[in-house]
């Protein structure tokens, strides 16, 4: 029997109840580790009413938000396997991987759910369309709604060790996007070396440069910072907003590609800005160079660390030096 990341976020909540789990950055918006388990519980219950179901795969295209956060683990509580596609990889190698992983169900904002009418025999798999946002200016059909009423408890869904969890989709940056399988098992491990290998947890503050890891630091307690920037376009990220928040929310540690921190870095350099509670940052997707690694060192904590895991994406890390 594997651990569900579903009930790491239901032991969280009962310890930490009151604590901040969430902040947009863009909005100031936030939720507690109660709420957001909340959250998860009703949106799972009312996915379940509505004929999802575990083993059902459901495409979720929602932007990095508390409903991303409690949505994911809503469809990790059902046991149906979340599809993560990243559309910086353009619509063209979007639709092939969509046509080519056969979702079940999605989740999107209204962009994709009319995305996914116009080009309806790329999607004729899926049996069920949830909205996430105002549909065609119709509030009624916004999927948010549901996470405000309650609902009848829900029961976790208890996986084996070869129990699908999520399909995730590289950007295609490197070659053909290509679909990552990802088990609970997988998840659990990954979500074990973070905490003891580097020292992550409760206390903490992430400020996460690619979404799903927002998902591992509320599971461990730790308050996510969601930051105001496009993660399917990290080079041009905002660094006066990136740094912003950084600041705002004494963030100790973010994990992210090179290429926010090329442009954070040389921002922070240019205005003789140092983020001081900035204890740890994790690069890994592309490259790091040594000459990064110098800049980066600059403008964090003046005890901090830097680490740059190394491994496939489902097993990552093997290597973190």
């Amino acid at each position: 029997m594997s651990d569900n990341i579903a009930h790491a976020l239901g032991r969280i909540s009962q310890k930490l109840g009151s604590r901040v789990a969430v902040t947009e950055a863009h909005s100031g918006k936030s939720c507690t580790f109660s709420e957001l388990d909340m959250f998860a519980d009703r949106y799972g219950a009312y996915l379940k009413a509505e004929g999802v179901k575990s083993g059902d795969r459901v495409m979720l295209m929602v932007r990095p938000s508390i409903d991303f956060i409690a949505l994911a683990f809503a469809l990790f509580r059902l046991g149906a396997p979340v599809i993560l596609i990243d559309p910086g990889m353009g619509y063209k190698n979007m639709l092939r991987c969509i046509a080519g992983v056969k979702p079940d169900h999605l989740i999107g904002v209204p962009e994709v759910v009319g995305l996914s009418l116009f080009y309806a025999a790329k999607f004729r798999s899926l049996k069920k369309r949830f909205c996430c946002g105002s549909f065609m200016g119709i509030g009624k059909f916004d999927i948010r709604n549901k996470r405000n009423l309650p609902q009848p408890p829900l029961q976790t869904f208890a996986p084996d060790e070869t129990s699908l969890a999520a399909i995730i989709f590289t950007t295609g940056s490197t070659g053909p996007p290509n679909g990552v399988r990802f088990d609970h098992s997988i998840f659990s491990a990954q979500l074990e070396k973070i905490r003891t290998f580097y020292g992550i947890g409760q206390g903490d503050v992430d400020q996460p440069g690619f979404p799903l890891f927002a998902l591992f630091s509320t599971a461990l307690g730790v308050h996510a910072v969601i930051p105001d920037m496009d993660p399917t376009k990290p080079s041009q990220v905002d660094p006066q907003r990136f740094v912003q928040s950084i600041l705002h929310y004494q963030v100790t540690y973010s994990f992210g590609s090179p290429a926010i921190w090329q442009v954070v870095s040389s921002y922070c350099r240019q205005n003789k800005i140092r983020c001081a509670s900035l204890k740890k940052v994790l690069m890994a997707g592309a490259p790091v160079s040594g000459e990064l690694v110098e800049r980066v060192f600059d403008i964090i904590a003046e005890e901090g660390e830097i680490h740059t895991p190394y491994g496939a994406t489902e097993c990552l890390p093997i290597v973190s030096i």
